[in-house]
């Protein structure tokens, strides 16, 4: 079962992820490692903004199964934590494996699933989101 602190983190991932922030994104995941050795930051935050905007505007620009595959990404995510010395959140990390192993279930039951659009809502009715204007879209707003 994950923490309250690890809930939370992982949330703000999802959020910045869904809007397209891989920036933010980047830096969240070295905000939240316990410790960290990455020797460039910045590089590795345009690395990961670069990867969620490949993700994301794909081929058909929106996260579904079918168009977004999850190894790949997870593999490039992984290779760019071991370029720039990354020492990402052991909890974040079994996470993130759990949801790779679902991705096939996921694309044998409906590979048309936009993950992102069905979840968002779910994510901002949180009480950590509930005043969320970084990407205009907080639940506060409607």
């Amino acid at each position: 079962q994950l923490t309250k602190r690890d809930q939370a983190n992982f949330l703000k991932m999802f959020y910045a992820i869904a809007h397209g922030d891989g920036y933010h994104a980047g830096s969240l995941m070295l905000d939240h490692a316990p410790q960290q050795d990455c020797d460039d930051p910045q590089a590795f935050k345009k690395g990961m903004e670069k990867l969620v905007r490949d993700a994301r505007f794909g081929d058909t620009g929106q996260f579904n199964l079918k168009s977004l595959h999850i190894g790949d990404v997870l593999f490039q995510v992984t290779a760019l934590v071991r370029e720039h010395h990354v020492k990402a959140d052991p909890t974040f990390t079994a996470l993130v494996m759990s949801i790779a192993v679902l991705e096939g279930l996921g694309r044998q039951l409906d590979p048309e699933l936009d993950l992102f659009s069905v979840a968002m809502p779910m994510v901002l009715a949180l009480p950590l989101f509930k005043h969320e204007k970084r990407y205009g879209t907080g639940a506060a707003q409607g």
